[in-house]
């Protein structure tokens, strides 16, 4: 495999019936600011890992760095077919059956911490500027930095998920976790660090022959190796280099297709229905290309290989079906006109989408607007009108026969479509002990979104009160709810202390963009992948990228 990194050219085809873009576009890849150029496989180089590039062969084939296993001081790794040899090559074994890697000389890099306070689409400079003038006046060093990546389409399409992210800077480490728990409830919260790349050596050992190295590669040939103690097997080339922290890395550079492959039956049912995992896997590619360049940005890999970015667990868990799936949508992306569309996913809906930004901080897109899950209601009549609390209960309670997501007929399918949880009145002052509120004497529903999701809620205590500002850290800090799409009940005693609280709600995950259970129960139904596709993020149409290189 011969890969080559940036000025590439791909080209799309719209499959457009109101956007005529039936001819093919040549799409321009630019990396954020990055400088663009083209790299053999045997010059592939530690920066160029650090670039967060997508990587190319001579015949055009993309590929992704995943990481593997990171933080390790000494890695073992086996070869199982005579396929590895080295990019450059160390030893006299052209084809080593295992190769030993210890750190030798460990080069910590020093790490400024800073605290991500929020994220901003690129046009939304304004909220931007209001938070960074809300943070100057309480005092707090900040940082503004643009990441992720721009692919510039000829006649003006793009695809962009660049965005802001304002960061605070606190030296001291109690300071910067005080601060982190103060406000945990209306930031982000992620630590993100900034340090030069590490000089760790390690000693490398394959059979008779040693040497002292800080990187070395091994092109596959599609051949298997397993990291030793680890339970799953990979395919391709092989690259361990030091992490951000100057320990041992093992990134694997697999093709797009086989990475969807292995990703598909760790995020659906194995034995889904093919239209559903095509439907899926087109999701899920553009859910790796919307991350390009916003993750472990201090990291040798553009993603890991867990839950955090997309989990893969190597090529046993693939099948069949999966590999189907990934070949016959191979290189298909969502478009709404000329925007790559974010291909968000949850496991169950219950019935009803939720607007996507009002999960997270997002643009307004039309295409993740949120929607009944019915085709009968291709309109929503409950469109904006589940942020009334008597609308949502009366969805909730008596419209349970909406949902595709209700007939996949898998496990958890009826059970995530309709549930309830109840917290007694002891538990639920353990759960905010650390809010030092005291005990808990209400909790009010202050705003929801469109798609009927908490957005904002306010538990009161004997000594305070604390709002809670999104979807993701209500259900937290309520002991894990299966989603934001439920209502509050109270129950009191004679005294007025809260006997118990239950939630009753629908669906299983933040439920913005398709429905995984939905997607099989349409397959079964007899809906196609791009139906699908068409009925969770609705006015986009499919397009089919290809991969060319330059040289």
């Amino acid at each position: 495999m011969n890969l080559g990194t940036a000025t590439n050219t791909i080209c799309t085809q719209a499959l457009c019936q109101n956007v005529h873009l039936s001819r093919t576009i040549l799409l321009f890849v630019f990396v954020c600011s990055w400088p663009c150029f083209s790299e053999p496989i045997d010059a592939l180089s530690p920066d160029v890992l650090r670039e967060h590039r997508i990587l190319f062969d001579e015949s055009g084939s993309a590929y992704m760095p995943i990481k593997i296993v990171d933080g390790a001081h000494d890695i073992h790794l086996d070869f199982l077919d005579a396929k590895h040899t080295w990019a450059s090559a160390p030893s006299r074994s052209k084809y080593p059956k295992t190769l030993d890697i210890q750190v030798r000389r460990l080069n910590r890099p020093e790490h400024m911490a800073w605290i991500v306070l929020s994220r901003y689409d690129l046009d939304d400079v304004e909220s931007l500027k209001i938070a960074t003038k809300r943070w100057e006046q309480a005092g707090i060093q900040l940082d503004v930095e643009r990441v992720g990546s721009v692919y510039s389409l000829g006649r003006g399409a793009e695809i962009d998920n660049r965005q802001y992210r304002l960061l605070a800077f606190i030296d001291d480490i109690e300071e910067r976790a005080a601060f982190v728990k103060a406000h945990r409830e209306e930031i982000d919260g992620t630590t993100y660090r900034r340090a030069p790349p590490s000089r760790t050596q390690f000693r490398m050992s394959s059979g008779r022959h040693q040497e002292r190295r800080s990187f070395t590669h091994l092109k596959g040939m599609n051949g298997r190796f397993q990291v030793r103690g680890m339970k799953h097997t990979y395919r391709g080339d092989v690259v361990v280099m030091p992490d951000r922290h100057g320990l041992l890395a093992v990134i694997n550079i697999i093709s797009i297709d086989d990475l969807i492959a292995g990703i598909l039956p760790a995020e659906i049912f194995p034995s889904a229905p093919l239209e559903s995992q095509k439907a899926l896997a087109v999701a899920a590619r553009g859910a790796l290309f919307s991350k390009i360049g916003t993750r472990h940005l201090l990291d040798p890999f553009v993603l890991c290989s867990e839950v955090h970015c997309q989990a893969y667990k190597g090529i046993q868990r693939e099948t069949k079906r999966s590999r189907r799936a990934a070949k016959e949508t191979s290189g298909q992306l969502l478009f709404h006109g000329h925007r790559l569309v974010d291909t968000v996913y949850s496991a169950s809906c219950g019935g009803h989408t939720a607007r996507a930004d009002h999960i997270w901080p997002k643009s307004p897109y039309p295409e993740l607007m949120g929607r009944v899950d019915d085709h009968k209601h291709h309109v929503s009549s409950y469109s904006g009108e589940l942020a009334d609390e008597n609308r949502l209960r009366h969805f909730i309670d008596e419209q349970t026969h909406l949902g595709f997501c209700q007939h996949s007929g898998f496990p958890g399918a009826h059970k995530n479509h309709r549930w309830h949880k109840v917290i007694s009145g002891n538990r639920l002052d353990k759960l905010f002990a650390d809010s030092q509120i005291g005990m808990i004497r209400d909790i009010e529903v202050i705003k929801r979104g469109d798609g009927g999701r908490l957005k904002r809620l306010r538990v009161s205590g004997s000594a305070g009160e604390v709002t809670l500002e999104s979807e993701l850290s209500i259900r937290r800090t309520f002991g894990g709810l299966k989603s934001g799409f439920a209502y509050v009940d109270i129950e009191k005693d004679a005294s007025g202390r809260i006997r118990e609280v239950s939630f009753t709600g629908a669906g299983f995950g933040h439920g913005a963009g398709l429905c995984q259970h939905g997607a099989i129960g349409m397959s079964r139904a007899g809906h196609t992948y791009d139906e699908i596709l068409k009925h969770y993020y609705p006015g986009s149409e499919i397009g089919q990228i290809t991969y060319k290189s330059l040289d």
